[in-house]
């Protein structure tokens, strides 16, 4: 990143350590019993202060993600914290994709095979960056995942997500000094690719500070190709790419490369 972690640590006088990072953080299930080897839905919601934001799994030229490490009983396991769609910022030529106010991040647990029974007592360490336009500051939080399920919270955070496109196929390639994106979609969709913004989800792959936009290949009916300054650190020919595709009504959609 252009912004390393020398020159973080010389903007951490500039903010208040007693704030906790900016940001208040709790941990929520969707419920509370448990059916055998059933996954459980929950949700880490985050309330960032106003002016500060916090940073996408993807977050661009300045900043960190979202990390929990949880302490959890043999057997449990987790899967990787979940996105909503970011904003992009731009502060000091440097671009960003950030979370502001209120976030909702998903997080699905898997107990063992043959558990059932209430939901116990998880905890966890979340970690973040919140930042201003005069400095950052590294946050933390101790979780302790709440008694009381909230189901209402928890169906809010998942179905903010992305949605993924059935049928769709991504495909990335290197052309120069760009990355060359080509997205199929199957017969009969009725999305609009180039109705959207291109989010990249996947890191140094794709500039941060481009926007590229889908259009039609009139030769492939189907296919939408977009064209973007690659990451200054790309290296070779990428084979992995997730974009979220950001509408303006709040739709959006996940797409990712085969890994097969």
């Amino acid at each position: 990143m252009k912004l390393t972690f020398l020159m973080l640590a010389c903007l951490l006088p500039i903010a208040n350590a007693a704030d906790q990072g900016h940001a208040t953080a709790t941990w929520v299930p969707e419920k509370g019993e448990i059916e055998a080897g059933s996954p459980v839905r929950t949700v880490i919601r985050m309330v960032v202060e106003k002016d500060w934001h916090t940073y996408w799994e993807n977050p661009g030229e300045v900043g960190i993600p979202i990390s929990l490490k949880a302490d959890l009983p043999e057997g449990w396991t987790m899967g990787k914290i979940l996105n909503p769609v970011p904003h992009r910022i731009t502060s000091s030529d440097l671009t960003s994709f950030c979370f502001e106010g209120e976030v909702l991040l998903p997080l699905t647990l898997t107990p063992p095979s043959g558990f059932a029974g209430k939901l116990p007592a998880l905890q966890g360490t979340l970690s973040w960056l919140a930042c201003n336009d005069e400095g950052c500051i590294p946050g933390e939080a101790e979780l302790s995942i709440a008694s009381a399920p909230e189901p209402e919270t928890v169906s809010k955070g998942y179905d903010a997500l992305p949605k993924p496109i059935p049928g769709a196929k991504l495909g990335v390639n290197v052309s120069g000094e760009n990355v060359v994106i080509t997205l199929t979609l199957p017969e009969g969709s009725e999305i609009d690719p180039a109705a959207f913004e291109i989010l990249p989800a996947t890191r140094n792959i794709i500039a941060p500070a481009a926007e590229p936009r889908f259009t039609k290949n009139l030769n492939s009916p189907g296919t939408w190709t977009a064209t973007a300054p690659k990451n200054e650190y790309l290296e070779g020919h990428p084979t992995e790419l997730t974009v979220v595709l950001a509408g303006k009504a709040g739709a959006a959609w996940s797409v990712s490369t085969s890994k097969e």
